[in-house]
């Protein structure tokens, strides 16, 4: 009779799968608009009705270029007796472009300027639940967590450096004394 050999396992299933779905999400993602309003052309097939987009991982200098338009962004500020709904549909108005604009930066992912014809497409074809669900894309793309955890690193590590050079610093100078050396 022969001993069953068990299988290895991993310690920890749900980690190794949600580090595998971490890994597969570091590939690019896609995304398709319809084109809302089709005309002749479209319907004789010269021109596409739908168009793909790949979202790849952004670069920092996408990503620091979409971070100050959307920093222009201001908060809804509610205030007591105030009407939500007239302030959204004031917000909306705006900031669209600036929404469009982050949006068309991500899609492009280069330091050029994303073209007109990209942001009026996007403008015109999207609706507010795909815009929202875009948004969603290019913040996981954006890697924010990893940027802030690069923060606290390099925070982390310049705190150390103000200790050692504090305590250098407070650290008597001269610890030479004029008495004997001991033997050892």
């Amino acid at each position: 009779m022969t001993p069953d050999i068990d299988k290895e396992k991993p310690i920890n299933e749900p980690e190794i799968l949600s580090n595998a779905a971490d890994a597969l999400l570091e590939e690019s993602r896609t995304f398709e608009i319809t084109v809302a309003h089709q005309n002749l052309l479209h319907k004789m097939h010269i021109l596409k009705t739908k168009r793909t987009f790949v979202l790849k991982p952004l670069y920092y200098g996408t990503l620091i270029r979409m971070s100050k338009i959307l920093m222009e962004i201001e908060k809804i500020q509610s205030k007591e007796g105030s009407d939500l709904l007239a302030e959204g549909i004031d917000h909306i108005a705006k900031h669209a472009d600036k929404m469009v604009d982050a949006i068309a930066i991500a899609v492009v992912n280069r330091e050029r300027k994303p073209s007109w014809i990209l942001k009026r497409f996007i403008k015109n074809n999207l609706t507010t639940t795909e815009i929202f669900e875009l948004l969603n894309i290019v913040a996981h793309q954006m890697r924010i967590m990893e940027y802030l955890r690069s923060i606290v690193l390099i925070k982390g590590l310049s705190q150390m450096e103000k200790l050692t050079t504090t305590k250098t610093a407070n650290a008597p100078q001269d610890t030479e004394t004029p008495g004997k050396q001991s033997d050892q």
